[in-house]
């Protein structure tokens, strides 16, 4: 066959790997179903007509893989079909496999060569499909068939479920890089949910972090379609996610991380607080909302970094009103600065009368507020 292809002039170079494969492929098949036959006639032993079926399964699949990249003019379906009996041999050769390894090496090599014959099916119908109007649903139709690579009995039927779970966590990833440019936020939204079934399943936390990122991707999403363009909008699911992962990470929840958990979460609440001080402190409602919103959480859930960062931002905010409110109305200015001498007044009184019990009461807090998270 290689004789006569290279006769033809003007060389389908694709196609004619393609023909090499499918004899490649029918040979190996051919191996493998007649020897019985084949053991006396050769004189060769079932584990050596066996190897002999696995090069031409390596050499085939490389031809065929190797058309891809070369122009194809008629044969396509053929080469699709040629590939799906390859891929089929590939990871029956994992089923029932004596050795562990060795089964999962021949389940990756078959799901890698799905992987290699992709151009193959772009002309068919189901191609189309996904090249036209499935392209924003690529990646949720993936995790659906992610979700049930994950949970079908592999075991049961003689394959070992580890390289097909591994599949299921790479594939939405893949399909969700190719249609990053049209996917849906409701799309982000459910493959979002399948890495969060998948790190509940497999009890592996840190994919959570994946629906996350989808998660952020897909708020960013509906800001931009809703035209929230202020920078505050995105950066509040930011510091979100930081807190999520000062919160849950399992490390971090270790009591010697206690230190690592507290500047995290001063991280993640400075962002958001500091941000709203920075850019939005001529609107004093939104950091004063903030500062607020932080002191109650950080009161109800004991934790310092929020109170720290609330009462501050709450200062701050405070002080800069202050100073606005001064400078605007200067008649005012002077009852500000009255009423601010009276309580420092008050205050030096109450230090110099009472001095042994704020240092009491000083003392107290700090080593209640160490107590906390």
């Amino acid at each position: 066959m290689l004789y006569q292809l290279l006769q033809v002039p003007g060389g389908a170079y694709g196609d004619g790997l393609i023909a090499m494969s499918v004899l490649g492929t029918g040979i190996m098949y051919a191996y493998r179903i007649l020897s019985p036959w084949l053991i006396d006639y050769l004189r060769l032993t079932s584990e050596e007509l066996k190897v002999v079926a696995h090069i031409h399964w390596v050499l085939s699949s490389c031809l065929l893989v190797s058309a891809t990249v070369t122009p194809i003019a008629i044969n396509r379906l053929v080469g699709l079909g040629a590939g799906i009996f390859l891929i089929r041999y590939a990871i029956f050769q994992g089923r029932y496999h004596p050795q562990s390894t060795m089964a999962q090496v021949w389940v990756y090599l078959g799901l890698l060569e799905i992987a290699g014959i992709r151009t193959y099916w772009i002309d068919t119908v189901i191609g189309r499909l996904f090249a036209g109007p499935l392209l924003p649903w690529r990646a949720p139709i993936a995790s659906v068939v992610a979700y049930f690579l994950y949970i079908l009995p592999w075991e049961r039927w003689g394959w070992s479920k580890r390289p097909w779970q591994n599949a299921a966590c790479i594939l939405p990833l893949i399909y969700l890089w190719e249609s990053r440019a049209e996917i849906y936020p409701v799309g982000l939204l459910i493959t979002a949910g399948f890495y969060t079934f998948v790190a509940k399943v497999s009890k592996e936390f840190r994919l959570t972090y994946i629906s996350v990122i989808l998660i952020d991707w897909a708020l960013f999403s509906w800001f931009l379609n809703l035209h929230l363009t202020d920078a505050l909008w995105f950066v509040i699911p930011i510091g979100f996610s930081l807190l999520y992962v000062a919160q849950f990470d399992p490390s971090l929840r270790q009591l010697q991380m206690k230190a690592s958990r507290h500047w995290l979460r001063l991280l993640s609440c400075g962002l958001i607080c500091g941000w709203a001080i920075v850019f939005h402190q001529d609107t004093a409602f939104i950091p004063g909302l903030f500062s607020i919103v932080a002191i109650f959480a950080g009161l109800a859930l004991r934790v310092r970094a929020f109170l720290y960062v609330g009462a501050g931002t709450f200062f701050i905010t405070s002080f800069y009103q202050l100073v606005i409110f001064s400078l605007r109305y200067s008649f005012f200015k002077w009852i500000v600065g009255l009423l601010v001498g009276i309580v420092f007044i008050s205050v030096a009184a109450n230090f110099e009368t009472r001095h042994e019990q704020l240092n009491s009461l000083l003392r107290n807090t700090s080593e209640e507020l160490q107590e906390w998270e």
